[in-house]
């Protein structure tokens, strides 16, 4: 379990392949924790959630469609 393995999580989901419809829309963490799962990364809440605070906090991109729902879930952004 690693934040390292959140990053390269997010860098293979913000590179779908040609024609691949995103694997997650408005998704709980519980969700994004067991989509990373089933290819191959693993991390805690806390790991993912910290992440995505650091991301927000750097002005750097969260995954398209479903960063910003999530982000919002985990209360790093206003509902």
């Amino acid at each position: 379990m690693s934040k390292e393995d959140v990053s390269r999580f997010f860098d293979q989901v913000s590179r779908p392949k040609d024609g691949e419809p995103p694997a997650l829309i408005e998704p709980t963490p519980g969700d994004v924790i067991a989509h990373a799962a089933s290819l191959g990364y693993r991390f805690t809440e806390p790991e993912l959630r910290s992440h995505m605070k650091e991301l927000i906090y750097t002005a750097r991109s969260l995954p398209k469609v479903w960063g910003w729902p999530l982000a919002r879930e985990l209360g790093l952004a206003r509902k």
